[in-house]
């Protein structure tokens, strides 16, 4: 490591509305393969009933889990809450954390997209945002709650996606169908 990079080390971290470890084994691997290359990685995520630790080191990966339950059997209005409560508590431990740490580059794996707003303080001071989609929301919402496109909850979907790609530096998409898709929409 070079006096430079012992000043300025690479810094990165993910938030991600899911559990880590066993929640994505995307984020995982990504995460794995950051430290290998040198970076320090911060996971935010999801606390599991199982879960011992609010925080803790996992395989080199410092690991912040914030108390918000997962539940995949809520409704719209329900799915909602959950994704608010952890966004605001992912929006302040982003924040703190970046001001201690000095993140390089936040990268904020969906769903749902609007999470990347919890990068406004570290994009503010200067780090990268990174959205990763997984699923696209539009699609996924109407398919989940029996809606048609032209609805509204989908049409503040496809809203929502638009200022969260916007918002981002650079948005990471899954698959060529995706990506083509979001093309189509002019994202």
């Amino acid at each position: 490591m070079t006096s430079e990079n012992q000043h300025h080390p690479k810094r990165h971290c993910m938030i991600v509305h899911a559990y880590y470890p066993l929640g994505e084994t995307r984020v995982e691997r990504q995460a794995q393969a950051l430290i290998q290359n040198g970076y320090q990685v911060d996971v935010v995520c999801l606390l599991h009933s199982s879960d011992k630790l609010n925080e803790e080191v996992v395989d080199g990966v410092n690991v912040y889990r914030l108390p918000v339950r997962r539940n995949k059997q809520r409704g719209a209005l329900g799915q909602l809450f959950e994704y608010l409560s952890f966004f605001f508590m992912a929006l302040f431990k982003a924040a703190f954390l970046h001001q201690k740490r000095r993140y390089r580059t936040v990268q904020v794996h969906n769903l749902p997209d609007f999470l990347v707003f919890a990068a406004l303080w570290p994009k503010l001071t200067g780090a990268r945002v990174l959205l990763d989609i997984h699923d696209i929301m539009p699609e996924f919402y109407a398919m989940r709650f029996k809606l048609g496109m032209s609805s509204l909850l989908v049409r503040l979907v496809l809203l929502e996606e638009r200022l969260s790609c916007w918002f981002a530096d650079n948005v990471i998409i899954t698959t060529h169908r995706w990506r083509d898709t979001l093309i189509s929409r002019g994202v």
